[in-house]
């Protein structure tokens, strides 16, 4: 929780930066690093927080439910794609797909199949 926090102001500081049209050469420099790696330790920290497994201490009222940190976590995805996008950070944008995607796959495999698919019969 504690690198998804960090990531998370370290990209809300960069966004700002961008915003604000701060023109600095070392923000300059490293705008796409940030904007990348700290996507990534984002990304990875709430899929993780979002997952089936992860359960909150039964003694942490404050804790999310299943619903709320995946709420959280495709509300970042959204967030992430609407800023690249928008402000012209394509590192942020395109790390956010890559998250969605696996995101998907993820919840994709929690999914009972045996309900949806007809099994193939041998008798035919």
């Amino acid at each position: 929780m504690r690198c998804a926090v960090a990531s998370l102001l370290l990209l809300s500081g960069f966004t700002a930066a961008k915003i604000a049209a701060i023109d600095n050469s070392a923000l300059h420099t490293f705008a796409s690093p940030v904007s990348v790696l700290g996507s990534n330790v984002l990304f990875l920290a709430l899929m993780i927080i979002a997952s089936k497994y992860t359960y909150p201490a039964r003694h942490n009222r404050r804790a999310l439910s299943y619903v709320g940190r995946n709420i959280l976590m495709v509300g970042a995805l959204l967030l992430a794609w609407g800023f690249g996008f928008v402000w012209g950070m394509p590192g942020m944008s395109t790390t956010a797909t890559v998250y969605a995607v696996l995101f998907g796959m993820e919840k994709y495999v929690y999914c009972p199949l045996t309900s949806f698919v007809e099994p193939i019969r041998a008798d035919l």
